[in-house]
C-alpha cells in the first residue's frame, strides 16, 4: 500500500495506491486514509474528515443524498440517468442553481452503501442507463462511491458530473469505477474563477485533469454560457480543448438563468442575449468539437416512470421577471414545451391577423 508518510507531507498515488491497479476493498482503504489529512481536492484543507474535522466544502467522512430523480435532458449518450444529488461543495459559484442546498452537508439521506448501492441496481434493472452522482460535487465523496461500487450487487453505470477541481490520486482511486465524467469547464481564466467561485489556479488544474480524465473514461466537457463572458471564459476554454483534446464532447449550455448572489451581479445578473448565443455557436462550429443540442426528450418506451424517489421541482424568479423551472420530471417539461409551441402559434395568429384588420 505504500509507505508511511510524515506529518503534513502530502500524499501522492504512489503512496496512497502503489505502483500497480488494486481491488476495489483496497482502493476503498487508500480513499479512507486520504480522508485523515484531506487531498479530496485541491484546496488540500489538510482537515481529518475521519474524525469529524471540515475543510472548505463542510463534509465530514459522512455522504448524505439529499435529492434523487430520474432525468430525460442528460446527453444521449447517457439518458436516461438518474440523477443522484450529493450534498457539499468546494467551489461557491454566484450563479449556483443548487444553492444553497449544493453547501449543506445536513440535508438528505445518510448514504448506507449497501442499501443505496441495491436501490441504484434495481434502477439500472429498469431501464435506467446511467447513474449521475452530482450535487454539490462529487469527487470529495470518493470514498463512498468507492464503498457504493463495492457493495453494490452489480456492477454501476456511474457517471460524475464535477467541476474537476480534483486531485490525480482521486482520478486513480476511481480508475475503472467510473464511465463517464460530466465535466463542467466554467472559467477560461483563473480571474474570473477567483471572482466568481472563490477558487485559486483553476484553469491549470482543470486542464490537467481533463487530461488525465480522457485517459480513463469517457468524457464530456460541459459550458454554462455565461453572459458577458464569451471573450474571457467561453473562447478560452473552447480554444483549449480543440487544440490540446481535438474531437472532445462538448455540451453548450446557453440557457444561464441568474439566480443565487449572482442576481444581484452587474454582468451575472441578466440572460445571455441571442446574439452572445449565435456568436458562441458559430464560434465551436468552426472547432473540431464534436457537439450536439442540449434539449429535453421524451420517456422512451419501457423507461421507469421513476426511480430512488422523485426530487422536488425548483422555481426561479429571474431578475428579468421570469419565472424558471428546474427539475421538471421529463413528461411535464415536454407538456410545457408543446404549450409553448400553441401559445407562439397563437401568437403570430393574432398578429397577423392584426396585421390584416389594420390594412383593410
Amino acid at each position: 500500500m505504500g509507505r508511511l508518510l510524515l506529518p503534513n507531507e502530502p500524499a501522492t498515488s504512489t503512496d496512497l495506491l502503489g505502483s500497480g491497479p488494486l481491488p476495489l476493498a483496497a482502493r476503498l482503504e487508500a480513499a479512507q486514509r486520504l480522508l485523515r489529512r484531506c487531498g479530496m481536492c485541491e484546496l488540500h484543507c489538510n482537515v481529518d474528515r475521519g474524525s469529524g474535522e471540515r475543510g472548505r466544502c463542510g463534509l465530514s467522512d459522512a455522504s448524505l443524498v439529499y435529492k434523487t430523480y430520474l432525468s430525460g435532458n442528460e446527453e444521449a449518450e447517457l439518458w436516461p440517468a438518474l440523477r443522484v444529488f450529493l450534498g457539499g461543495c468546494n467551489l461557491r459559484c454566484q450563479f449556483c442553481d443548487e444553492a444553497p442546498d449544493a453547501f449543506r452537508t445536513d440535508l438528505g439521506r445518510r448514504v448506507t452503501p449497501a442499501q443505496l448501492g441495491a436501490e441504484l441496481s434495481q434502477a439500472v434493472q429498469r431501464g435506467v442507463k446511467t447513474i449521475s452522482l452530482l450535487g454539490g460535487e462529487p469527487t470529495i465523496h470518493a470514498h463512498t462511491i468507492l464503498a457504493l461500487a463495492a457493495d453494490a450487487p452489480r456492477r454501476l453505470p456511474l457517471a460524475l458530473n464535477t467541476n474537476m477541481y480534483t486531485t490525480p490520486i482521486v482520478l486513480d482511486l476511481l480508475d475503472g469505477v467510473v464511465d463517464w465524467y460530466l465535466a463542467d469547464f466554467k472559467f477560461g481564466n483563473d480571474a474570473c474563477a477567483r471572482r466568481i467561485a472563490d477558487i485559486p489556479n483553476y484553469t491549470a488544474i482543470v486542464r490537467r485533469n481533463l487530461r488525465l480524465a480522457t485517459a480513463r473514461a469517457n468524457v464530456i466537457v460541459r459550458h454554462v454560457l455565461l453572459p458577458g463572458h464569451l471573450e474571457c471564459c467561453f473562447r478560452p476554454i473552447v480554444d483549449w480543448l480543440d487544440e490540446s483534446l481535438p474531437g472532445t464532447r462538448f455540451q453548450l449550455y446557453p440557457g444561464y438563468v441568474p439566480c443565487g448572489v449572482g442576481g444581484d451581479d452587474p454582468v451575472l445578473g441578466r440572460l445571455n442575449t441571442p446574439d452572445e448565443v449565435r456568436a458562441a455557436e458559430a464560434y465551436l462550429r468552426k472547432t473540431s468539437l464534436r457537439t450536439a443540442a442540449a434539449s429535453p426528450h421524451a420517456d422512451p418506451p419501457g423507461a421507469p416512470a421513476s426511480a430512488a424517489g422523485a426530487g422536488d421541482v425548483t422555481i426561479t424568479l429571474g431578475v428579468d421577471g421570469h419565472v424558471y423551472c428546474h427539475d421538471l420530471a421529463p413528461e411535464v417539461s415536454a407538456a410545457l414545451a408543446a404549450l409553448r409551441r400553441d401559445a407562439g402559434r397563437v401568437e403570430a395568429s393574432q398578429a397577423t391577423r392584426a396585421i390584416g384588420e389594420e390594412t383593410a
